[in-house]
């Protein structure tokens, strides 16, 4: 879950350029990257714990979509 005050459609636009800028794109025709980000941008569903790592994942339409991750 993203944090309050945290714009996640500019988080997660910015963090898929990172991951263009920076060839972080995964798996078969880059459908995946992780992200770090300055500050933290979110908490994991698992544990609650604050996180500064984006999980961007972009589909054939190149759609994006994201959440915090680790």
């Amino acid at each position: 879950m993203f944090l309050p005050g945290v714009d996640s459609y500019r988080t997660v636009l910015r963090a898929a350029e990172i991951a263009d800028e920076q060839g972080l794109w995964l798996y078969s025709n880059g459908t995946k990257a992780k992200v770090t980000m300055h500050e933290n941008v979110g908490r994991l569903g698992s544990n609650d714990q604050l996180t500064n790592v984006v999980n961007v994942y972009r589909d054939s339409n190149n759609v994006i979509h994201g959440s915090p991750g680790n």
